[in-house]
Formats: structure tokens, C-alpha cells, sequence
């Protein structure tokens, strides 16, 4: 019998390769560790105490959010667990799905965001360029961080997107966010320290990662 540390390092590697996005692995990851330091990895997953963890998570003081987060992948995790004969079907909690209080900001606070920045400056440029794509487009952050050069066909104002679970399409570029687009790229093809062909580059050169996206 498997334990369930080997259960969760082969449900891992087969959402890899169905093509999950690195961040949904990270999240399964991130609820498994926990998990695991809990009940310890060399537990065979029959005798491991998966319901009572399930349960006990409600006194972890997470945010609601996040505990039903972490319900839905477990149960997703053990299903498949059930479905490759790995152990027998238990009946793990659920909860209802938070509602969420976020509200969309509006046409004035958007131009306040994007006049946060200092278009003048090659990294207030590229900034712009960013919230403008996200906001225009709606592309999440993967997706930006994930943009090459040879992605934008600005001849007819298109973009080829590397969308989530390899979902790949050609999206137009609306005519406004087209021209401060291009307006960056040139500056981006001044730069002399350019060392990859990521289409967002950080100070030094290189692959602006989703993290730095996120803190900008």
C-alpha cells in the first residue's frame, strides 16, 4: 500500500502532465504540506487520518476563502487517489463557496493606477504597458509575465496568448493599448542590456517573473 506522501508526489506529477499552470501546482503543493508535516509522510494513505485533518482545518483560523480552497483540492486529490485504486472513498467535508465582496474599480481609479507611474522613465513605460494590457485585456498575471516579443503582431494589432492548461490564442489588441504597446517596445529595443526575448524586462535585463508583476 502507498503512503501518502507517494500519493501526493504522483497525483503532482500527473497534473503536470496534463498541463496544469505552474501556479495551480504550487497551490496543490501548498495544501499538501501542511498536510503532510501533520500526518507524516511514511503513513500508508489507508491508515493516514485524512478525514480528521480535513476537519481540524476548520480550527486553523485560515480565512474562508482559503479553508474552502484547500477542501476543494483535497477532495479533488483524493478522488483521483480513489480513482487509481490508491485507497478506498471517504467522504471529506465541503463547504459552500464564499461570496466575494470585491468589487470592480472604476473608469477614475483606473487612471489613477496607470498615472501612478512615470511614463517618461523606460521602468514607468513598461509598468503602464502592463496595467494597460491587464486592464484592457484582462490577462492575468501568468500570461503577461509569459509574453515574448514575437507574441505582438502589431501590424494587425493581435496577440498570441499562452493562456492556462495550454489554452493558446490569437487576441485582438484594442487600438489605445496598441499604441502604448508599441510606444514601449521601442524603448525596449534601446535597451542594450536586453538578455532574453521576454517582452517585459526587468532592471537588469532579464525575465520580469509573475512575482515581480504582482509587487508592481
Amino acid at each position: 500500500m502507498p503512503t501518502i506522501g507517494k500519493c501526493c508526489e504522483l497525483f503532482i506529477q500527473d497534473r503536470k502532465l496534463r498541463g496544469l499552470a505552474e501556479g495551480t501546482i504550487v497551490t496543490y503543493e501548498t495544501v499538501f504540506t501542511p498536510m503532510l508535516r501533520d500526518i507524516g509522510r511514511e503513513i500508508e494513505i489507508e491508515a493516514a487520518p485524512v478525514l480528521e485533518y480535513a476537519c481540524s482545518l476548520a480550527d486553523k483560523g485560515w480565512a474562508k476563502s482559503t479553508l474552502w480552497n484547500a477542501l476543494k483540492l483535497l477532495r479533488a486529490w483524493h478522488s483521483w487517489c480513489v480513482e487509481n485504486k490508491l485507497c478506498e472513498k471517504i467522504n471529506l467535508p465541503r463547504m459552500k463557496q464564499p461570496q466575494s465582496d470585491i468589487r470592480p474599480m472604476t473608469p477614475v481609479q483606473i487612471r489613477q493606477v496607470i498615472g501612478y507611474f512615470d511614463g517618461d522613465t523606460f521602468l514607468g513605460l513598461r509598468n503602464q504597458t502592463i496595467v494597460r494590457l491587464m486592464f484592457t485585456m484582462g490577462l492575468r498575471v501568468g500570461e503577461v509575465s509569459r509574453l515574448r516579443v514575437t507574441d505582438i503582431d502589431l501590424g494587425d494589432r493581435a496577440m498570441f496568448i499562452q493562456g492556462k492548461g495550454d489554452k493558446n490564442i490569437w487576441v485582438p489588441i484594442p487600438k489605445k493599448t496598441g499604441k502604448h504597446l508599441w510606444h514601449y517596445m521601442i524603448q525596449r529595443e534601446l535597451r542594450k542590456n536586453a538578455m532574453v526575448d521576454n517582452l517585459f524586462l526587468g532592471r537588469a535585463g532579464r525575465w520580469l517573473s509573475p512575482d515581480a508583476i504582482k509587487h508592481i
